[in-house]
């Protein structure tokens, strides 16, 4: 046995001997036995006392058996007996149920000596009983007796007396006459208890008294109870807390003579009590201490009566009415009232509270969901104390008054028919702080901070001027029309959906942020904020004017602004600070109007999406500092505006592709075009960095051009571009062999036209030339005879990652078995057909083929000519070639990193950076040195893009994308989701991460496998959706690609059999 299996097995038995040792403790603890030992009948106890001895000793410790409850347990009355006789310091005897009789009780209760507190129900007690429970128990003080008392209809009294009792509570039982003589009484509850008469004999201690549910005492009874008639009138001086709760017959008269008889009463609470209309309760300084009262279903209890009780009650400091279908109108008016809580106060309709200390409000409805206060119309408060309110969802509100020095924060959201009074009480106010008008209100709220008004569709004009205002809530307020706010503290202010608002005025010196939601109708606004920094107009469609005084001001969003005039433009270039500006579907907007952007130095991103302008080159100069600009989805622009965009390159004005681009577009008889051509090769936005085109009328050269002149773009979205994105646009976006050439003479060679003679290297008769396969027409002009790249050359594309298949080189390409031998080899061949064809015309047929078709056709008739052993046309010796660090600068310099071709519903087939080799040859590309060989055995090989530093590439929703080749080594990101008919995937893409292929149905599995397999950085595969990948899969996919992390896949659906 080795050292480590030692190591672990004696790991294994320490664990082992730690959990026993654990399960020990917690066998063997006494406070947690104790505690477990509590929740199991008699029979069950028996039974763990034989397990173990310590278990024993835990039942067997007088300490277990001080408390023992029986409630809710069927145990025999014999085992009971048993049970008490051996255990006789029991203290707390909880023994409902347990049908006790008296030679039971008497033969019990004298052994219980130590027992101080009981609880018992049984059908009735006899005398004896009684009498047995004040004489063998000495330290009772907490008695509990549920049922009747036997001989309850003998005229005597029934008499319950202890001289230690502190505590008594009577319940579902009758009798006619019941004494109670406990001196040290301090509480007594009855619950459903009836008796015809009380006497409360020596219980001058007495402080609680509460009587539930009886529904049967008379009054007469109960003020006998209360000791406010009879031989023992007057002596409960010490009763502080009265509870009434369902006592049908309790008076008025009685309260008045409980507040006069009882001065200490400090809490009063009645519920049910039907014959209560609180009619003179406080009359006389009755109730002197009363602190708390609470009134719970006394629906016979009017406001005018309550508001005189309030009034009178001069030491009333916390009031609950819940219920009370009386109470209409409650005016209070109290100097110490500090709580009010009306819950379920349906009939209320008017709220007066002039309470100089309340410091909490609450409205609450009686069940969740249902209106606190259904007919509640109007609310006046003036306090100095209160500091939050929260009233929201009152339907039936209209008028809120308030004078409340130190109110932080209010909510009325939800309250619907509120009225644009309410702002007149919010301001400063008019009076000093504090006053308590004895009239109307002086209305103020100097320190108010926060405001909810959400959802007040009764609102008009909201015209409110606070200098501590900091949050103000408006939104949903329907039928706002006018809002004028003059808050120097104000942050926060929400106006979302408010449909009708037209005209918003607007004054602070904090608010750093403003959001105008969706508000159609807003035809004007005014904002003076010196700290404004983003301001959110999406949805104004009816917005003409705009006042800004704005210096900080560095956002605009003005989405669906459809109605923005030219002249709200200028207000917008006044802020000088603005930094990014959207103006997308702003119908209105002219490019004159848009001039006005030449005073906003700062701005860096323009966004005109859905703005229909024709020609945007006045927005060239006047937003120089322009970073990101987007021109998505304007049907109305013309192609060559684009063009001033793009870099001139190192020649002077435009390269090839763009000038061609310019010619194609170009109209007979039509203006030059707007494309620089003169000697400066900088465009006219040097600081552009996004650029977004999508979904407009690109044809092909403008968008070749975009995408191979765009060098200091680092992202291009040219989503949807119909008629531009097709088969015949991938070979305009790579290298050629005659871009190798140098424009003008070269050492040892002369062109044409410049010498009169012919060229040195292939330059024509008479200095004509004809363009290679492929190359735009209107191109054509600007070739210039130039040595091409030596067989040695590779390009700059990066070496091929990986072993190659040398077997499977010797196709088109065949060169030996060496992969680099091939591709000098096509080299070479490539510089013979790229001069011979500028001497030659190029046949129709055979221009059609290589123009704009699919490359398997190409490939396959470049493969018949190499085994006819036919040279390509016009083939000639090329001339030596140029260092190409000197000729290809600008390629090194190409800076697009993320290039955004969603919805190309037009492409079919689509190459970069890596082409089929036979094709590469044919459309005479310039090769970057090495080949990739597919499962079929066609060879691909990398040629020259300047689009080789892209790092993120988008081609979703190209649903009818058949083929697809890539050789970009610095891409990390490639989307192909929904393209469902992608069939023929070829990558070449070492540092590629994440691959998303949702829904690409046509994909094979092994291809699929054997492509990632080729990934070596791949990390995450998002494959859901297609139901080629099964579980086998990914497991094949996970071992061809050690690096991949996380495959994402669609579950299979589970189909009921029953369906």
């Amino acid at each position: 046995m080795s050292l480590d299996e030692d190591m672990a097995e004696l790991a294994e038995l320490a664990a082992a001997r730690e959990g026993e040792e654990a399960k020990d403790r917690v066998l063997t603890d006494d406070d947690l036995l104790t505690t477990i030992f509590g929740y199991l009948c008699l029979e069950d106890l028996c039974r763990c006392a034989m397990v173990r001895t310590c278990w024993r000793s835990v039942t067997s410790t007088p300490k277990f058996w001080r408390e023992i409850n029986l409630k809710g347990r069927t145990v025999q009355v014999s085992k009971v007996r048993h049970l008490l006789s051996q255990h006789s310091g029991v203290q707390v005897l909880n023994a409902r149920g347990v049908a006790f009789g008296a030679s039971d009780l008497a033969f019990l209760l004298p052994k219980l000596n130590q027992l101080e507190s009981l609880e018992m129900d049984k059908g009735g007690y006899e005398r004896s009983e009684l009498a047995a429970m004040s004489d063998s128990l000495p330290c009772l003080t907490r008695l509990v007796l549920a049922g009747g008392l036997v001989g309850s209809h003998l005229p005597d009294w029934s008499v319950l007396a202890h001289p230690r009792l502190e505590s008594l509570v009577l319940e579902s039982g009758r009798t006619t006459r019941l004494r109670i003589q406990a001196p040290q009484l301090t509480s007594i509850s009855l619950r459903d208890f009836q008796a015809g008469a009380f006497q409360l004999q020596e219980a001058t201690g007495l402080a609680s008294l509460a009587v539930h549910d009886c529904t049967k005492l008379t009054d007469t009874a109960l003020r006998t109870l209360l000791a406010l008639e009879g031989p023992a009138a007057g002596v409960l001086n010490a009763l502080t807390s009265i509870t009434l709760s369902g006592v049908p017959t309790a008076s008025d008269e009685t309260l008045r003579l409980v507040g006069q008889r009882h001065p200490a009463v400090a809490v009063l609470s009645l519920s049910a009590c039907a014959a209560l209309t609180g009619s003179a309760w406080a009359h006389h300084n009755a109730f002197p201490a009363l602190r708390s009262l609470a009134l719970d279903g006394c629906d016979s209890v009017t406001g005018s009566n309550l508001s005189d009780t309030v009034h009178d009650l001069l030491a009333l400091e916390e009031l609950r009415i819940t219920g009370c279908a009386q109470v209409t109108t409650l005016r209070l008016q109290s100097q110490r009232l500090c709580r009010l809580e009306l819950c379920g106060t349906r009939a209320l309709q008017e709220l007066d509270m002039r309470c100089a200390r309340l410091a909490d409000v609450v409205i609450r409805p009686l069940n969740p969901g249902l209106a606190a206060c259904a007919a509640l119309k109007r609310v006046q408060l003036a306090s100095h104390a209160v500091e939050r309110l929260h009233w929201s969802a009152f339907p039936a509100l209209e008028t809120v008054r308030l004078q409340c020095p130190n109110l932080r924060e209010l909510d009325l959201s939800e309250c619907r028919l509120l009225t644009d009074a309410v702002f007149e009480s919010l301001g400063p106010g008019s009076g000093p702080a504090g006053y308590l008008g004895a009239g109307e209100l002086s209305p103020g709220c100097p320190q108010l901070r926060m405001l909810k008004l959400a959802d007040c569709e009764g609102l008009h004009v909201a015209r409110l001027a606070s200098p501590t205002l900091e949050s103000l809530q408006l939104s949903q307020c329907r039928w706002l029309e006018r809002v004028e706010l003059d808050c120097p503290v104000l942050t926060q202010l929400s106006l979302e959906e408010c449909t009708h608002l037209e005209r918003a005025a607007l004054r602070s010196r904090r608010m750093t942020r403003m959001s105008l939601g969706t508000c159609p109708r807003l035809g004007s606004i005014a904002i003076d904020c010196e700290t404004m920094a983003e301001l959110d107009l999406r949805g104004c469609n009816q917005l003409n004017s705009l006042s800004l005084a704005c210096p900080a001001l560095r956002a605009i969003d003005a989405t669906f602004c459809s109605s923005l005039s030219d002249a709200a433009i200028e207000a917008i270039a006044r802020c000088g600070a603005l930094q990014e500006l959207v103006l997308a579907v702003c119908n209105s907007v002219t490019t004159q109007g848009l001039g006005a952007l030449a005073h906003l130095s700062q701005l860096q991103r323009l966004d005109l999406s859905y703005t229909p302008l024709e020609d945007p080159t006045p927005l060239y100069s006047a937003c120089r500092a322009l970073t990101s600009l987007t021109l998505s989805n304007n049907y109305m622009l013309r192609p060559e505006a684009l063009l001033p965009l793009l870099d001139g390159g190192s020649g002077g004005g435009l390269d090839a592709a763009a000038a061609g681009a310019a010619a194609a577009l170009q109209q007979p008889g039509a203006p030059l075009p707007l494309v620089a051509t003169g000697t400066s090769s900088q465009p006219m936005l040097p600081q552009l960095r996004e650029l977004d085109v999508s979904y407009c009328p690109l044809p092909q050269p403008v968008l070749a051009a975009l995408l191979t002149r765009g060098a200091r773009l680092h992202s291009l979205s040219i989503n949807g571009c119909r008629g531009g994105v097709t088969d015949a646009l991938w070979p305009l976006l790579h290298r050629r062999a005659e871009e190798l050439c140098e424009t003008g003479s070269m050492s040892g060679a002369g062109t044409g036209s410049s010498s009169g003679g012919t060229g040195g290297g292939g330059g024509g008769v008479g200095g004509e030339r004809r363009a290679a396969p492929g190359t735009p027409p209107s191109a054509a002009a600007g070739l210039a005879a130039a040595p091409l790249a030596a067989p040695g050359f590779r390009g700059w594309a990066p070496e091929p990652a990986g072993p190659y298949d040398a077997s499977s080189a010797g196709g088109s390409m065949s060169c030996g078995a060496d992969p680099a031998a091939a591709v000098d080899a096509a080299a070479a061949q490539l510089a013979a057909t790229a001069v011979a064809s500028q001497c030659s015309e190029v046949p129709a047929d055979e221009a059609a083929a290589t123009a704009g078709g699919s490359w398997p056709a190409a490939a396959e008739a470049a493969e018949q000519r190499r085994q006819q052993g036919a040279p390509p046309p016009g083939s000639q010796q090329p001339p030596p070639p140029q260092p190409p660090q000197q000729q290809h600068s600008a390629l090194a310099e190409h800076q697009l990193r993320s290039l955004s071709m969603v919805g190309s519903k037009e492409l079919r087939c689509f190459c970069l950076g890596l082409a089929p080799a036979a094709v590469a040859l044919e459309r005479g590309l310039l090769l970057g040195g090495g080949t990739v060989a597919v499962q079929d055995g066609q060879q691909y090989a990398l040629v020259a893009t300047p689009l080789a530093g892209l790092r993120e590439l988008r081609l979703s929703l190209s649903g009818r994308l058949r083929s697809l080749a890539l050789g970009l080594p610095h891409l990390t990101d490639l989307q192909l989701n929904n393209c469902a008919e992608l069939g023929q995937l070829v990558l070449h893409c070492p540092a590629l991460e994440r691959l998303s292929m949702q829904a690409c149905k046509a994909v094979n599995e092994r291809a699929l496998v054997a492509l990632v397999g080729r990934l070596p950085a791949l990390r995450e595969l998002d494959l859901q959706y297609c139901p080629q990948v099964t579980p086998t899969v990914v497991q094949a996919l996970r071992r061809s690609c050690p690096s991949l992390q996380s495959v994402l896949v669609t579950p299979p659906r589970t189909v009921s059999p029953g369906l």
